[in-house]
Parts: structure tokens; C-alpha cells; sequence
């Protein structure tokens, strides 16, 4: 399946997306592409092969060595929602701002998560999602600001690298991902 179909590493899914809806669970293209990239021989030899047709679900696979429901989301982050860094976000010209913004809706910038809940517990993409949502001073927190503690990730080498970041980090990193994205093309 898929030998000799192309992926357009600078389609934007939002294109094919009806107005209003989620490329994640939308967007045909983006639907296909994730069948082409996660369906493969697995280290044994089994073959994984993700169907789309299973009602109420993005893909799917059911084999001998079980079942396995994936979904979508994105998975660059694009700190426009980060309270923290509006002075700095603020700073940068909002053309760059939406081609940066635009990356995260190409096949670089999106991921599969499983699915479906077991026994009850939350999916990887639901507990990454209530993280971001508990952080102080995020949308929907109910925590109060506290006094700064240690932070993983970006946000903490920022501040390490002086202060809260500046716009000229910010852009930097923004430069990276547009040369990243580069409107390669892959074939299968």
C-alpha cells in the first residue's frame, strides 16, 4: 500500500478542512498521509496496517497482535495562547507569526496518539492536553500564579539564556522551523 504516492511535506491541511472544523480529524490529506507513514512492517516482519473505514474512529488496525485505535493532534507548539510570552509573541511581525503557525498544520508538525482509553485511564493526547491546561496562568487554569519554580523544556532554557526569552530567540527558532519545512517532498 502507498508505494509511489508523494507527500507533500508544505501541504497545509487547513486547505482541505471545511471552515470551522479541526484539520486533526477533517482533513482527508492529513487522514492518508498518517495511513502512509504508520502503516508498515513492524520489527517482527507482522505487517501494520492502518485502516480508515472503521466508523468513529481516525485509524485503526486489528490483527493477531491485537487492536490499536490512533488518532491525530499537533504537536508544535505555538505558544499564542502563553500568557507569559504575550509581550514577547507581541513583538514579532504577524506575517512570521502565521508562517510559523502554518508549519504546525503541515505533516511535520502533526502526530498519532493512541486513541482510545483503557480501563478508563486517560489517552497520552488527553493528559498531555489537561497538563497545558493546569499550568498557572493558562486558559482554563484554576491555579492561582505561584512563585517561579524550575521548568522543563523550552520555556526553562529561555530563562536560563536571560530572562523570559527574547523575540530575537523566538525568531530564531521560528527561522529553523521554516528552513526545516523547506517544502520538502517525500516518496514512499
Amino acid at each position: 500500500m502507498g508505494l509511489g504516492e508523494t507527500i507533500d511535506t508544505s501541504f497545509d491541511f487547513r486547505s482541505d478542512t471545511p471552515p470551522g472544523q479541526d484539520p486533526d480529524s477533517h482533513s482527508p490529506t492529513l487522514r492518508r498521509y498518517h495511513q502512509l507513514l504508520w502503516s508498515k512492517p513492524l520489527p517482527s516482519g507482522a505487517p501494520f496496517e492502518l485502516d480508515v473505514t472503521t466508523p468513529h474512529t481516525y485509524l485503526h488496525h486489528r490483527s493477531e497482535l491485537g487492536e490499536s485505535r490512533l488518532s491525530s493532534d499537533a504537536v508544535i507548539p505555538s505558544f499564542s495562547r502563553a500568557r507569559e510570552l504575550k509581550h514577547i509573541i507581541d513583538q514579532i511581525p504577524e506575517v512570521e507569526t502565521a508562517a510559523f503557525n502554518g508549519i504546525g498544520y503541515t505533516i511535520g508538525g502533526m502526530g498519532v496518539f493512541p486513541g482510545y482509553q483503557v480501563d478508563r485511564k486517560m489517552t497520552i493526547n488527553q493528559a498531555r492536553n489537561r497538563a497545558r491546561r493546569l499550568q498557572p496562568g493558562s486558559r482554563g487554569s484554576a491555579a492561582t500564579p505561584r512563585t517561579p519554580s524550575p521548568m522543563p523544556g523550552r520555556r526553562a532554557r529561555l530563562r536560563r539564556a536571560g530572562g523570559r526569552g527574547s523575540s530575537e530567540q523566538l525568531r530564531g527558532c521560528r527561522a529553523q522551523a521554516r528552513a526545516r519545512r523547506g517544502g520538502y517532498v517525500a516518496q514512499l
